[in-house]
């Protein structure tokens, strides 16, 4: 092997190297970023259900008004 077949296998093997990283690094935001939507879809429904309940209490005491 010459000098130019190593210095383009060693660019081959460097350039994995990097892919690999960044795929890591990439990989790790992503999960960062699914646990995060994650905890704001649970805090969304825990706001809806509240909402409902209040829908609810709001509509006995206008049944109550009513009468």
């Amino acid at each position: 092997m010459d000098g130019t077949t190593i210095s383009i296998l060693i660019a081959i093997v460097v350039n994995i190297v990097i892919s690999a990283f960044s795929a890591g690094k990439l990989y790790q935001k992503v999960g960062d970023l699914s646990s995060r939507i994650n905890k704001m879809e649970g805090k969304l429904e825990n706001t809806d259900n509240h909402i409902d309940i209040l829908s609810e209490r709001i509509a006995k005491l206008e049944g109550r008004l009513e009468k």
